[in-house]
């Protein structure tokens, strides 16, 4: 609107209607930005007119999820909204690609092999936790696949252990152990019995699937050479050593992410 003046020389208000399409298209471009901010390279967040509601469409596999969730320390359920999802699969690096990159770096690294003598003899040595970070275990169902109407309360155990990698990351594993500053769980499993149910809407097939968290620490590893008399006479830098461990949850369960997945 805009004002203009009277005869009177007063002003009166002048109202214009000529901008409300204006004001509507840039409206449903706003709203369509704020829409495609919600779509990935590996995401996309869709609404499902039948069941009427919102689901996250992974691009790699075609596969719809329509919830997810952590369970916290004392069991109960968190929801986690789909757009944070998006956010935290996109950032989350997966074990596999982060022991992919173990190796990358293992085998870039100039590691020098010690030959044995009977004038010495070497010992392999970790230098302590120079990092860690949480990355996605493997991604498994942990029920088959169901036709809906259905409800779920009870889910399969998967177990999940630590491991090693890096040239000695093996023979080094009860050092990596020891130094790591998380709390190291060797072997942990899902819970296998949930206290809410989850729905598989009518018509529909669909199953759950539980990403496991998993702590990673790494550090570096030398070759140490000494004496017949135990006296080091040199230390050699042998490579990154890296060491994995499943999170546990305060209530005794892998800690993860479970997602509803329908198709």
């Amino acid at each position: 609107m805009y004002y203009k003046k009277n005869n009177r020389g007063g002003l009166h208000e002048k109202k214009c209607f000529l901008f409300l399409p204006f004001s509507f298209l840039f409206l449903l471009f706003t709203l369509t930005n704020a829409f495609a901010a919600e779509t990935t390279s590996k995401f996309s967040l869709l609404f499902d007119e039948e069941l009427d509601k919102p689901y996250v469409l992974k691009h790699e596999t075609g596969e719809k999820v329509y919830e997810a969730f952590e369970i916290d320390s004392s069991g109960q359920k968190i929801d986690i909204p789909l757009d944070e999802y998006i956010i935290r699969q996109e950032s989350a690096l997966t074990i596999e690609e982060s022991q992919e990159n173990d190796l990358e770096n293992t085998l870039n690294e100039n590691i020098i092999a010690t030959s044995f003598s009977p004038d010495y003899f070497v010992k392999i040595r970790y230098g302590g936790q120079d990092g860690n970070t949480k990355v996605n275990g493997t991604r498994l169902k942990v029920t088959a696949d169901l036709r809906g109407p259905a409800t779920v309360s009870v889910v399969e155990t998967k177990t999940f252990t630590e491991s090693f990698s890096g040239t000695y990351g093996y023979a080094l594993g009860e050092e990596i152990k020891y130094n790591a500053s998380f709390q190291w769980v060797k072997s942990v499993a899902n819970a296998k019995s949930l206290s809410y149910s989850l729905k598989i809407d009518s018509g529909k097939i669909g199953y759950i699937a539980f990403t496991p968290y998993i702590n990673k620490t790494w550090g570096k590893s030398y070759i140490d050479t000494y004496n017949m008399v135990n006296q080091r006479i040199k230390s050699e830098y042998a490579g990154l050593v890296y060491g994995y461990s499943p999170k546990k949850t305060d209530f005794g369960f892998a800690d993860g992410l479970y997602e509803v997945v329908q198709k």
